[in-house]
């Protein structure tokens, strides 16, 4: 009959005990890594996200602020071609007065007859 030392074979449990913890420890490191990785991909879709409804919601906006200025040049259009040629500049008149931030407007002449509009008065 051998008799082994229960202090070696105590060691040797202990060595062994260790070994598994230590795999799992790196086991759980692991887990770890991948759940930041995750993490920081749902931050970038997320961000991604964000910028690609600025954009689109950017690009809405000046889409529709161009249409609606396409409207009012069809507006203007119409209105100043409806009646005779004096009504015409009138009309003219009245818009560039109306809406000087139309730059459009001033940029038409209307000859010698243009009358003067005075902001101040």
């Amino acid at each position: 009959m051998t008799h082994t030392d229960p202090s070696g074979e105590q060691l040797h449990l202990e060595e062994e005990k260790l070994k598994i913890e230590n795999e799992k420890l790196k086991i759980e490191n692991e887990k770890l890594e991948v759940e930041k990785t995750k993490n920081r991909w749902t931050a970038r879709s997320i961000f991604a996200s964000i910028v690609v409804a600025s954009i689109a919601y950017f690009s809405a906006q000046t889409a529709q602020s161009q249409a609606a200025n396409d409207v009012f040049q069809l507006k203007v259009a119409e209105m100043v071609m409806s009646g005779t040629a004096h009504d015409a500049q009138n009309k003219m008149i009245a818009l560039k007065i109306l809406f000087p931030e139309h730059t459009y407007l001033s940029d038409v002449k209307l000859g010698h007859q243009e009358l003067t509009h005075d902001r101040e008065k």
